[in-house]
């Protein structure tokens, strides 16, 4: 097992600010963290419960009946991730309206089996066919209750990057600095020349998801692994002595040195990755003023948000992306959790099988996801305040559906970075 953070290099190079709430779901997170350095290969059921412990603990049937699917169908063949979320028919592309006993026994929720193709049930085996519901013993209540399952079907989503012929003088993506929601190019040093294309193999595009500042006031910004990194030809650590070259402005150029990157390994497990990066913004490329989008409340989703988003219907929050020069809003309804989400994901001319830990899904719910918005983040629209929180990272989608993928980003940002020891706040 290998885990590519280094606790010196987080304590050395970040800063802390967050709410007492947000501290005692980072806490939970370490535990995690801990358990995947020890080698648990439970650890990516477990990941999921932090986030989410608040549903599971005002409905303890959910939680026995999630822990009861993982346990029973966890071989069967196919299966991409168990989640929670609502029941929601793929067909009419809408929720299906949930029972007063759902909602007493379930807060509205199902548990959610994805897989990678629905099949007749004609030929799927007696073992491996999936009940409409399943009854587990509900401790409030004193009695055995049913919970619904609801099947999702996962197709082969692509990694949404950018592999196209370029030319080193041909315009750059992007402002000429990195910030959330802008597009950058990445290559490696000595990939681009001064005419003529450049190997698609080394040159991606991508786009910075949040900018955190450390005390000494360096600035770091996350992406995409895969924006970095050739994960589909299995490369998922930093090459020594590497250079990655990020473009802006034009053909400028600048460096970003190996070190420059953490984690050095992007694999939680020998069998899973998170794909995203932290990385050291040149002094060049950081904005000189407010790069969030408005109403941002400088702050991760909490779990009573997460919650509340995902009982609504419609739209609950936004992917942050470049369109031209200007940065726009994919509206989005925050769908489910996975954990523990394992798919082939289409990789140019072939499949790759990935496991990603776990992630949430997207419905989009006006515009597309497409090429280049590795990275981009997405937020929860509050009712409540009128502002935004940071809830992930988008990294996959599903070309032709209007469905899409993201890291957690307290997962990311808490639980293997500021729960080790290691405070950060987030840039102006």
């Amino acid at each position: 097992m290998t885990i590519g953070y280094s606790a010196s290099w987080l304590v050395q190079h970040l800063s802390p600010q967050q709410p007492s709430s947000d501290r005692r779901d980072a806490t939970n997170e370490h535990n995690t963290v801990l358990r995947a350095i020890k080698g648990s290969r439970r650890v990516l059921v477990r990941r999921a419960l932090p986030t989410l412990g608040r549903q599971f603990s005002r409905y303890p049937a959910l939680r026995q009946a999630f822990q009861s699917v993982c346990r029973r169908y966890a071989n069967i063949q196919g299966l991409c991730g168990v989640g929670i979320g609502r029941k929601y028919c793929e067909k009419i592309r809408s929720y299906v309206k949930p029972t007063r006993r759902d909602r007493d026994v379930m807060g509205s929720m199902s548990i959610k089996l994805y897989v990678r193709k629905k099949l007749p049930q004609s030929r799927v085996s007696p073992s491996e066919k999936i009940p409409r519901w399943i009854m587990v013993r509900d401790p409030l209540a004193g009695r055995t209750v049913r919970v619904s399952l609801d099947v999702m079907s996962v197709g082969v989503p692509r990694l949404s990057q950018d592999r196209t012929v370029e030319t080193a003088s041909s315009s750059a993506t992007g402002a000429g600095f990195i910030a959330p929601g802008n597009q950058f190019r990445c290559g490696i040093d000595g990939a681009q020349a001064p005419s003529g294309p450049v190997d698609p193999q080394r040159f991606i595009s991508g786009t910075c998801g949040a900018l955190i500042r450390k005390l000494d006031g360096i600035t770091c910004a996350t992406s995409a692994a895969h924006v970095f990194l050739v994960t589909c030809s299995q490369e998922f650590e930093i090459p020594d002595k590497s250079r990655r070259v990020v473009g802006y402005g034009g053909s400028n150029w600048v460096a970003l040195p190996d070190t420059s990157f953490l984690p050095q390994d992007i694999r939680l497990t020998t069998d899973s990755i998170c794909d995203a990066l932290l990385f050291v913004v040149p002094s060049v490329l950081v904005p000189g003023s407010n790069a969030w989008p408005p109403n941002f409340l400088k702050r991760l989703s909490t779990a009573a948000e997460i919650e509340a988003a995902r009982q609504r219907e419609d739209k609950t929050g936004f992917i942050w992306v470049q369109r031209g020069t200007i940065r726009d809003r994919i509206q989005i309804d925050l769908h489910s959790a996975i954990q523990s989400f394992t798919t082939s994901v289409r990789c140019e001319d072939r499949e790759v099988k990935f496991n990603f830990g776990f992630v949430w899904h997207l419905i989009l719910k006006s515009g597309a996801t497409q090429k280049g918005d590795s990275g981009a983040p997405v937020f929860l629209e509050l009712s409540s305040t009128g502002g935004c929180s940071l809830l992930g990272f988008h990294f996959l989608h599903k070309k032709g559906e209007q469905t899409a993928y993201a890291v957690d980003a307290r997962s990311f940002l808490q639980g293997l970075v500021g729960s080790m020891g290691v405070h950060y706040s987030f840039a102006e």
